[in-house]
């Protein structure tokens, strides 16, 4: 695999670890993927976090409920040591009872590589739209629920009646 295609593997894989921190609440994975100096700004500019330290005090009070943020088309511009790069995302934030909000986001980066890993120097999160509908986070399984009970016989999905 070549330099670059590998770069442009860590830097996705990246992305993927600080989304799957935030849904998480691994308030510790999330850290590790900014350097030590990094720069968020979240909603445009109006929320502006400078340092680790900030960034923790930031994120332990915002992962309150269970999310679901899927980033995708995202383009990485390699420029030797540091990337750009700009991503599409969709967030499902279940934070307010019985209630599921489902916003469009654009993620723009710039990040240098350490050692043979990549870091967030600077992270810039914008909502572009977002929707209400009714729901919430999902509890343990229960039949009771009114979700059929199915058991397995013999490698196939049997219903109860």
């Amino acid at each position: 695999m070549s330099d670059s295609c590998l770069d442009h593997f860590r830097i996705n894989d990246l992305l993927s670890r600080y989304a799957q921190g935030v849904d998480r609440g691994d308030v510790a994975a999330v850290l590790a993927c900014f350097c030590e100096d990094a720069l968020a700004e979240y909603e445009g500019g109006a929320i502006r976090l400078h340092g680790r330290e900030a960034l923790q005090r930031f994120i332990s009070n915002a992962l309150t409920g269970p999310s679901t943020h899927l980033i995708s088309n995202t383009v990485i511009e390699l420029e030797g040591e540091t990337a750009r790069t700009s991503s599409s995302a969709i967030a499902c934030l279940t934070r307010e009872a019985n209630l599921v909000k489902v916003r469009g986001l654009v993620y723009e980066t710039h990040c240098r590589r350490q050692l043979n890993s990549w870091r967030i120097t600077k992270l810039m999160h914008r909502s572009t739209w977002q929707f209400a509908a009714p729901g919430g986070a999902l509890g343990p399984f229960s039949p009771a629920d009114g979700l059929p009970d199915r058991t397995t016989t013999g490698g196939t999905n049997v219903e109860e009646t």
